[in-house]
């Protein structure tokens, strides 16, 4: 019997130490490349003042992303790091930096009049911008396939 409990007692010290152990990084997904907006996955919602990329909406506004689409062109990448650029509908770019989460499937990046957050998924990014500039909210989501 006493073998019994102390098998048992190794067996539940295991348990535990294998439900304390740190969580592994997933494979780091390569990014580099150009990414373009899959045709019909995209949505745009506007207010407030007009940028160099949009007008000025006086009310809450959703938009058709037909013509709306950016394109993301990924640089440099090192490790869970990059950056790039984006580059409007009307061919301004932009220029972001950005990290992989330790899941290796969600990203945050930050450009220089807003934020982006999405995942990978499926060899496809699926990125929601958000700009957070004084007088103006966007928000902004697309399905993106790599070129």
């Amino acid at each position: 019997m006493r073998l019994t409990s102390m098998a048992g007692a190794a067996g539940m010290a295991a348990i535990v130490a294998l439900g304390a152990a740190p969580a592994v990084a997933a494979d780091v997904p390569n990014l580099v490349g150009t990414w373009k907006a899959v045709d019909g996955e995209g949505v745009v919602v506007r207010y407030g003042a007009a940028s160099e990329h949009n007008p000025e909406e006086k009310a809450p506004t959703i938009v058709s992303s037909t013509g709306q689409s950016w394109t993301i062109v990924v640089e440099t990448q090192e490790g869970r790091a990059f950056h790039g650029h984006a580059v409007s509908p009307n061919g301004k770019k932009d220029i972001f930096v950005g990290v992989i989460h330790r899941d290796g499937e969600h990203l945050v990046l930050s450009g220089t009049d807003g934020e982006m957050e999405g995942e990978f998924d499926d060899g496809k990014l699926d990125l929601c911008w958000t700009d957070d500039l004084p007088g103006r909210a966007v928000v902004a989501c697309w399905l993106l396939a790599k070129q």
